[in-house]
């Protein structure tokens, strides 16, 4: 639990940080966008919850599309 409470703290701190990024604004954008799957991963550890990973997320999304263009570019 410990841990977890350290992570959360951390995690904390970045986002105090985000006052200071607000100046620029796209700084803000990529800040955002890379602190999305950070929040999200942080929720599904401290809670424990069951929570499908970034890779199965993007495999979702995406493993059909990439697996038809594998099956356009295999050599027969």
């Amino acid at each position: 639990m410990t841990e977890k409470l350290i992570i959360f703290i951390l995690v904390a701190l970045l986002y105090s940080d985000f006052k200071t990024v607000k100046q620029d604004k796209k700084s803000k954008k990529v800040y955002l966008i890379i602190s999305i799957p950070a929040v999200y991963l942080l929720f599904s550890y401290v809670t424990g919850m069951n929570l499908p990973n970034l890779d199965e997320i993007f495999y979702f999304i995406l493993g059909p599309a990439a697996e038809a263009v594998l099956s356009w570019l295999q050599v027969k």
